[in-house]
């Protein structure tokens, strides 16, 4: 039914076309809140992604694919390529079986790096571990190039309309080694490598530099040590999605507390099936609950579930044992890790939007790394999430993670 040439495909997609059409008139003239800059293309990009939400659910109601498929496959066909300048050049590299953009700053004629030792970062990108690509954050990517000259290696992982946990993680871990491996034939010096993320991908960047840690005397990780984790308001856990900013930043641009819910399900189970109960903390058990409180010296909020949903959780055993196992894994939530003290974690710079949901897992994960002897810069902006990749409210992110590399690397 996906044929470029299908006849029903084109109906649809005209019919559906002519409706987002209009409803994207009508999003435009929705309000934004006083603090966004940029607030034309704000506008502008919500109502693309709202209409290919629309419209994915559609499809998914016709039984043609996921919405979820839907959307990545529409954002993919829009999202432009890298584009090689006097000032950025690219190749596509296989690392482990990951497609990774490594990206540098050329500085000779033909666009080679001259040899010798320069800082590299292996960037991780977000999108709720469903939606995403490294070319998704082009402008990111030049500007670590361009403005801080460090080497990116930006590395794609399988996403969960793909597979569920824990296929993304192990994605990046296995690239992130074969990176540091490789890294002398891109004229990088392993000992100047740092791990870097936005939302789901900080969140993978944290997991991966525990795993490095915990792995290496066995695995001989011990000399694959990232020199820094640029952590760019990550997920940090799934225990709790009631916590305050989850309560309180119910109307942010780009991420609703619903929204976050769903891509946490489709991670841990590969459908939006536990979404209601991650909100209503349906899947806290007694283990979850003490792996939070030592973590963080916090209760859990109790279950909001009633009487009907306490039964539909009841009655899929499986699934409620996988979400609630999951979300105590480190893996899925480097915020309950065990022995964060051990592992001589890297620095940690933390980056956090005020408007964002997610706002508290940066805090707790601050919190957490600090008490457990890490080096931790926190860094608190006054926008909303995904903001990095916006002219106006992303600027000051750009700038802090520029300096960062430029003195920390």
């Amino acid at each position: 039914p996906w044929s470029k040439n299908s006849p029903t495909m084109f109906r649809i997609l005209l019919a559906v076309g002519v409706l987002g059409s209009a409803f994207l008139a009508y999003r435009m003239q929705e309000p934004l809140p006083d603090y966004v800059q940029d607030k034309g293309i704000v506008t502008y990009v919500q109502s693309v992604f709202k209409i290919l939400e629309t419209l994915g659910r559609i499809v998914e109601a016709l039984g043609l694919t996921t919405m979820e498929k839907f959307r990545q496959r529409a954002f993919s066909a829009i999202v432009p390529a890298i584009k090689n300048s006097s000032r950025l050049h690219s190749v596509e590299k296989q690392f482990a079986g990951s497609r990774t953009i490594v990206a540098w700053r050329p500085e000779s004629s033909d666009g080679r790096a001259v040899p010798g030792s320069k800082p590299g970062i292996i960037y991780i990108h977000g999108g709720g571990w469903a939606i995403g690509a490294p070319e998704f954050n082009v402008n990111l990517i030049s500007e670590m190039v361009e403005r801080a000259g460090v080497t990116v290696f930006a590395i794609s992982y399988r996403l969960s309309i793909e597979q569920r946990f824990p296929a993304a993680f192990e994605d990046s871990l296995a690239a992130t080694r074969a990176i540091f491996d490789s890294a002398a034939d891109f004229n990088v010096d392993p000992q100047r490598i740092g791990l870097c993320g936005d939302s789901a991908g900080g969140q993978l960047a944290a997991s991966v530099a525990q795993a490095l840690r915990r792995s290496a005397p066995e695995l001989g990780d011990d000399w694959r040590r990232p020199k820094l984790q640029l952590l760019i308001y990550p997920v940090t856990q799934a225990a709790s999605l009631r916590t305050e900013s989850y309560l309180t930043q119910q109307a942010e641009p780009f991420l609703k507390p619903w929204q976050m819910a769903d891509f946490i399900s489709i991670y841990l189970t590969g459908s939006r099936a536990a979404s209601d109960w991650l909100l209503k903390h349906g899947h806290v058990t007694a283990e979850l609950r003490a792996a939070y409180q030592r973590a963080t010296g916090l209760e859990l909020q109790p279950s909001m579930l009633n009487e009907a949903d306490s039964q539909e959780f009841a009655a899929d055993a499986d699934l409620a044992a996988r979400v609630a196992t999951s979300a105590t894994d480190y893996r899925v939530s480097p915020l309950l890790g065990a022995d964060l003290e051990k592992l001589d974690l890297p620095p940690a710079f933390i980056l956090a939007c005020e408007f964002d949901p997610l706002l508290d897992d940066a805090l707790l994960y601050a919190d957490r790394l600090e008490r457990s002897g890490v080096r931790v810069q926190l860094t608190r902006f006054s926008t909303f999430h995904a903001a990095v990749g916006f002219p106006n409210d992303g600027r000051e992110i750009r700038d802090r993670l520029v300096e960062i590399l430029e003195n920390q690397l």
